[in-house]
């Protein structure tokens, strides 16, 4: 492989993945926001949250996912969205995981393809983003703190 094609499919993988990740916490926001009716009662009745907690979580959750959308949309606040996106990722898996073994019936208000995965799949899922979100970062992010 020429010199020039190495760089052309780095640049590519360097741009389309948080691409791919802005339209998707996008798609994620806008699904638990439409479908806040169904989003709500399955906080409170899955994680150990008051009615007034679970409305404030069923608002803020969606909406600091378009934070993080927003982050991914500029070179100069990516780092901190893809860092924001892995954070997200991991809660996510871990929030699966207190309910597999915290409940026997597992709600969701999930929308889209999302929705046909079963829960062991979507746990998959959203590990692999977040192994391959660390991926990207270590690999094109620099290194210092500040972005450049």
């Amino acid at each position: 492989m020429n010199h020039k094609h190495h760089h052309q499919r780095y640049r590519f993988l360097k741009e389309a993945f948080p691409i791919l990740l802005l339209f998707l916490t996008v798609f994620i926001a806008v699904q638990k926001l439409s479908l806040h009716h169904q989003f709500y009662p399955d906080l409170y009745n899955s994680f150990p949250l008051s009615k007034s907690g679970a409305r404030v979580a069923a608002i803020t959750l969606p909406l600091g996912t378009l934070v993080v959308a927003g982050l991914l949309i500029t070179s100069a606040t990516r780092k901190a969205g893809l860092i924001s996106f892995l954070a997200g990722s991991l809660g996510y898996c871990l929030s699966i995981l207190y309910l597999w073994y915290g409940r026997e019936q597992l709600p969701c208000s999930c929308g889209g393809l999302v929705n046909y995965l079963s829960w062991p799949q979507q746990f998959i899922l959203s590990l692999t983003l977040a192994v391959m979100t660390a991926i990207y970062l270590y690999k094109f992010q620099p290194k210092n703190i500040s972005a450049r």
